[in-house]
Parts: C-alpha cells; sequence; structure tokens
C-alpha cells in the first residue's frame, strides 16, 4: 500500500492559491520486515497560474526498505507558480536503498521559480529543486547537507534545458561519506545557465565526485562556482562538466585546498578563467608559485591513472593533478 500525503490539495492549485505552511511527517515501519511505500507532496499534486507553495516542514520515514519520494510543494510546476521555502529531512533506510528529495517538484516548466530550501538529505538523493527544469524556470538558493554514502546531490535539477536558470546554492556533506556525486547544476543545454554555487566536499572519503556545473552543450553557460576539496579524500573534481560543441562556456571556478588533502584531480581547469586558492597553505610556506612542488607532461598517480598535465605534490599521496594543463602560471592561483 502507498501512504500519499498532500499539504492542501491532491488536485491543482492554480490562479492565485497559495498553500498553507504545513508540517508533514512520513511513515515509519513497525518492523524490521516492513516495506513502506511514501509520496509526500507540500502543497499539492500540481501548480500552475500564479499559484504559490506554502513554507513547509517536512520529516521523510525510516524503514529498512523504504521507497519514499517528497516533493516540497508538488510534482509539476508550470505557469508563474512559486515554490515555497520548505524545510525537508530526507528519510533513512539504513543504507539497504535511497529514497529522493525534491525541493520543489519533479518537472518545472513555463516560468516556474523554486523557492529556496533547506534540505538534510540523510539517506536520500536531493535535487534542489527539480529533476528537470525547462522553459524560462528559475533555481531556488538552497542549502543542501548530505549525509549518506553512495547518493547524489543536485543544487537544482538533473537538466536544464531551453534558458532555465540554476539557483547560487550551498551544499555540504559530511565526514566518512564515499561514493557521493555532488552536481550544483546538473547538464546544461539550449540556453541554460548554471548558478554561482558553493560546494563543500567531504573530509575522509574514499570516493567523491564534485562537478560545479554537469554536462554542457549547445549554447550553455556554467555559473562561477567555489569548489572546497575536503580533507583525507579522493576527489574527482569539474568546475564544469564535459563540454559538447565550441559555444558553450564555463564558468570562473575557484578550486579552494588546504593542509591535509589527499588525492585530487581537477579535470577541466581554464587557464585565464579559473583559479586555485591556496591561501591556507601559507602556515607552511607557501606564497607563490616558486614554492610549490609541480611536475608536468606524461603523468602517472599511484594506482596507475595516466594523464598529460601537471602535478602538484605537498607530500606522499598528497596531491593536485590538473588534467590536461602542462604550464600553471601564478596567475592561476590564489596566495597569501
Amino acid at each position: 500500500m502507498t501512504n500519499i500525503i498532500y499539504g492542501d490539495t491532491s488536485g491543482t492549485l492554480f490562479c492565485e492559491q497559495v498553500g498553507g505552511d504545513q508540517t508533514l511527517i512520513g511513515p515509519s515501519a513497525t518492523s524490521i520486515y516492513e516495506t513502506v511505500v511514501t509520496q509526500i507532496y507540500g502543497d499539492a499534486q500540481a501548480m500552475q497560474d500564479f499559484a504559490r507553495g506554502g513554507n513547509d516542514f517536512i520529516i521523510g520515514g525510516s524503514a529498512t526498505n523504504l521507497s519514499e519520494q517528497i516533493y516540497g510543494d508538488a510534482y509539476v510546476m508550470s505557469g508563474l507558480s512559486q515554490g515555497g521555502n520548505d524545510s525537508i529531512f530526507g528519510g533513512r533506510t539504513h543504507g539497504y536503498n535511497h529514497p529522493v528529495v525534491y525541493g520543489d517538484a519533479f518537472e518545472m516548466h513555463d516560468n516556474a521559480k523554486a523557492g529556496g530550501d533547506w534540505i538534510v538529505g540523510n539517506d536520500a538523493n536531493v535535487y534542489g529543486d527539480a529533476f528537470t527544469m525547462d522553459g524560462g524556470t528559475i533555481g531556488g538558493n538552497d542549502c543542501i547537507m548530505g549525509s549518506s554514502t553512495d547518493t547524489s546531490l543536485y543544487g537544482d535539477a538533473s537538466a536544464l534545458k531551453d534558458h532555465a536558470q540554476g539557483g547560487n546554492d550551498l551544499i555540504w556533506v559530511t565526514a566518512g561519506t564515499s561514493l557521493v556525486q555532488i552536481f550544483g547544476d546538473g547538464a546544461l543545454s539550449g540556453f541554460a545557465r548554471g548558478g554561482n554555487d558553493r560546494i563543500i566536499g567531504p573530509d575522509d572519503s574514499a570516493s567523491c565526485v564534485i562537478r560545479g556545473d554537469g554536462r554542457m552543450s549547445d549554447n550553455a553557460v556554467g555559473g562561477d562556482d567555489v569548489i572546497v576539496a575536503g580533507a583525507h579524500s579522493n576527489n574527482q573534481i569539474w568546475g564544469d562538466g564535459e563540454r559538447t560543441g565550441s559555444d558553450t562556456v564555463g564558468g570562473s571556478d575557484t578550486f579552494v585546498f588546504a593542509p591535509g588533502i589527499a588525492q585530487n584531480r581537477i579535470m577541466d581547469f581554464e587557464q585565464g578563467k579559473d583559479h586555485i586558492d591556496l591561501t591556507a597553505f601559507a602556515a607552511q610556506g607557501v606564497h607563490d608559485l616558486g614554492d610549490l612542488n609541480i611536475r608536468s607532461g606524461n603523468i602517472t598517480l599511484p594506482g596507475g591513472t595516466s594523464y598529460t598535465g601537471s602535478l602538484i605534490g605537498f607530500g606522499t599521496d598528497s596531491y593536485i593533478a590538473l588534467v590536461g594543463v602542462e604550464h600553471p602560471a601564478g596567475s592561476d592561483f590564489i596566495f597569501a
């Protein structure tokens, strides 16, 4: 049996209707053998016209076998509808599977605008605004915290199309979280624009992929993101995603590192646009390019991965690899 919970109506909010500020709590299992299937909608099944969602407080359920989807506002938002500023806590599954949190809706169309949500993922995969955004939709400025292994966190949506615009999101992941993928924005196509996001990676992560923006095509423009690498972590970092065609424009991204870093690969560093912030290394005597241990050319990393570019070493198994950049310049860095 599926538990379906609506904050306001199982139908549509339309015209200038406004959803209430609700507290909604998903059901939890009464035994370890019980399967819980739940859908929670903060406001309605759909929102259109000038409808506005309420500022809801939503808590997901808990079960060993939990199939749960939380929509902060509705399944579909269209017209000039606007999501509320929701606080959402994803469900807990004890590591067996992952519920999903959508800060606003599954789909956003036309000129719908997402709210500024505060989301704690727990064991959930998180989409700060929606699964897909198209038309002239605008993402909210969300705060998202992840804490579960083998999850994906998106500041806005998995795909932004047409003239969709991502919000300026803050995403951070707690220590010890591995096999996590973090996207400030998902795939950008058409004339979509990524938001200016700040992403803080987890400490002590065996594997973390951080992307300021996802794959880019057509006339997409990436955001100006700040990505902070976690300590003692194996990080693959992209300021912008893989790019198709010559009309995409990457953002001006900043990659921040501090003592205690482990294995870090920057996959798409753009000289003259991106920067590597090493101000935290000032106490270790790093103040300019001459203080860095840099190797260039064909590099083989521990474990056998090879690439052409450069390697900035900070000790055994502590490095920043710049894939495709053989001659880093002083202007590529920020020093103290």
